[in-house]
């Protein structure tokens, strides 16, 4: 059986190059790094059609295949002369014609964007100007009445500590302005932005008989595309109405053997379990409620915004009633889960969380304040907030919370102590940092905790100075 053989190419996504090779039967592609690996390959029955285009990593060649997990595969790097020789292969192989298409370069922002085949197409004149693979696209929001924003998630990059090399640009939100009302052809399917007064179309509504503008109708499709906050599976447990103070707002708890996902009113976020990677359980200094901080990296992204953190907030005798949509086994794999729970809302959701991430909840410190509490009221600039000392650091937790480590700590010291000012009963303490170039200054504290904070400090080799300044 004859072979044509493609040499420095690209498959998909992938930095590594290889060679790419046809026959009667199909294709099959292989890295020069891993050449004791088996081949990729596709049976030639199931392509469907294919393009070639020009693409940064020299000319690409795009095939549809019949089946749905694998709608398009792509292999870059090839030549400019290659393509006789491509159009002529699956012509006598697989007799599919190659359609060469020419990219759009008028630079022009407006245009119209076409979703299929589990890609965001952005046409210009009739021609591909950008595409987006929905599988890339981690959150879609309504931003604004007619704007649409995409987020995305920046893979991750292995950069040793201390190294000077920095995080890749990568492209984290993109957004579309889209006008006007969703229409609805007569004979079925969906147009967004189009002329209300065209003969033969009618206005798009949802199920209570609103209008659906065109920004809502796409970032609906876009949801349902993407699988924005579809995972693999059903739901663990739900818990519903859970009061989120950072990003504000209540929100649905879902909870999957890999994930959590937040559902709200108008935003969706799925969070995998590697993302999380400090957890704290804190009660709230009018020992009323207890918090969840839950550290995120990559942050969550509501618009220009970043959320390192979350925070969730229960009352503290609020309990609830869950029982785990999980097969016996299933809870074996996971230490200390139970089938069934019974207790304040804030223990049941740590200890799943906490079981099913594998990760620790840090509960709070040693420390108590002249009141016999975990913690201090303080201010960063002008925001109000509360400061707790951990064994080994510090929270902050406001709208924004701040997490110190004691091992990143250069100093601390206090200012503002002395007897000089006789009528300040507030003095101010400065966390000298090692890695940040800014240090962080907590102002407004109660001048009774400087005895409780000092012992908890001098108990963990934190000894403070006094001074104006403090340093």
């Amino acid at each position: 059986m004859s072979t044509v053989t493609f040499e420095n190419v690209f498959h998909g996504d992938s930095s590594q190059v290889g060679k790419l090779r046809f026959n009667a039967a199909g294709f099959g592609w292989k890295s020069y790094e891993n050449e004791e690996n088996q081949p990729t390959t596709f049976s030639g029955s199931d392509l469907r059609s294919a393009a070639w285009l020009r693409v940064a990593r020299n000319f690409q060649l795009r095939l549809t295949m019949r089946q749905a997990d694998r709608a398009k595969v792509t292999f870059d790097g090839f030549k400019r002369e290659d393509f006789d020789k491509v159009k002529r292969t699956l012509d006598d192989y697989f007799h599919i014609k190659v359609e060469s298409r020419d990219p759009a370069l008028r630079g022009w922002n407006w245009g119209r964007a076409t979703i299929d085949d589990g890609e965001l197409s952005f046409q210009v004149q009739n021609k591909t100007a950008f595409e987006l693979p929905l599988a890339s696209v981690t959150n879609s929001n309504i931003a604004g009445k007619n704007e649409v924003a995409l987020e995305f998630t920046p893979p991750s990059f292995d950069i040793k500590p201390g190294s000077s090399t920095r995080q890749p640009d990568e492209l984290v939100e993109m957004r579309f302005y889209i006008p006007g009302k969703s229409m609805k052809k007569n004979g079925g399917g969906s147009d967004a932005g189009s002329d209300a007064d065209a003969e033969g179309e009618e206005t798009d509504r949802d199920e209570d008989g609103n209008e659906i503008s065109a920004a809502e109708a796409m970032h609906n499709l876009i949801k349902d595309k993407a699988d924005i906050g579809a995972v693999v599976g059903d739901s663990i447990v739900v818990f519903d109405e859970v009061l989120i103070l950072t990003p504000r707002g209540r929100y649905s708890l879902e909870f999957f053997q890999d994930s959590l996902r937040l559902l709200g009113k108008s935003t969706d976020y799925r969070i995998p379990f590697t993302s999380l990677y400090r957890m704290f359980l804190i009660p709230k200094l009018d020992d009323i409620h207890v918090q969840l901080v839950i550290g995120l990296d990559p942050p969550i992204r509501q618009g220009a915004t970043r959320y390192p953190f979350l925070v969730a907030q229960w009352p503290k005798d609020e309990e609830v009633d869950a029982e785990l949509n999980l097969s016996d086994e299933d809870i074996a794999k996971y230490p200390d889960l139970q089938r069934k729970y019974e207790a304040p809302t804030f223990q049941v959701i740590s200890r799943v969380l906490k079981s099913l991430s594998g990760k620790k909840v840090t509960p709070p410190g040693s420390f108590r304040n002249a009141q016999g509490m975990n913690g201090i009221k303080a201010n960063v600039k002008a925001v109000q907030g509360e400061l707790y000392f951990l064994e080994k650091g510090l929270i902050f937790i406001a709208k924004q919370p701040i997490l110190i480590d004691f091992g990143k700590t250069e100093s601390i010291s206090f200012s503002r102590v002395g007897g000089g000012i006789a009528s300040a009963k507030t003095f101010d303490m400065r966390v000298v940092s090692r890695t940040d170039a800014a240090d962080h200054v907590f102002s407004a504290i109660s001048k009774e905790e400087v005895q409780p904070i000092s012992t908890f400090l001098q108990s963990k080799n934190r000894g403070q100075r006094r001074g104006g300044r403090g340093r």
